[in-house]
């Protein structure tokens, strides 16, 4: 499963009513990639946030219209796919 495509976000959110919510101020394109990855995982909003970045309040924040720094947003995407590697080697 492929988290950290922002082009796939995009274009899966879109709604008649608000067009692309990528472009919406106030909203961060990794959040559908992270609520895909903690529903895949079972994983709890504030765990991810602090195995992530060390910020448990960090969804949250999204969710409430917080926007990452780039820097952060990649650290996100390489926590996710590190964490997907890992499951995979698991399972092996």
């Amino acid at each position: 499963m492929n988290f950290s495509d922002p082009s796939q976000d995009r274009a899966q959110s879109t709604t008649p009513s608000t067009g692309n919510l990528g472009q919406l101020s106030g909203y961060d394109a990794a959040l559908p990639a992270i609520e895909r990855f903690l529903k895949h995982h079972d994983m709890a909003a504030s765990t991810f946030g602090r195995d992530a970045v060390s910020d448990p309040g960090l969804v949250t924040g999204l969710r409430d219209g917080r926007e990452l720094r780039r820097a952060t947003r990649a650290k996100i995407m390489a926590f996710m796919t590190e964490f997907e590697e890992s499951q995979a080697e698991a399972v092996q």
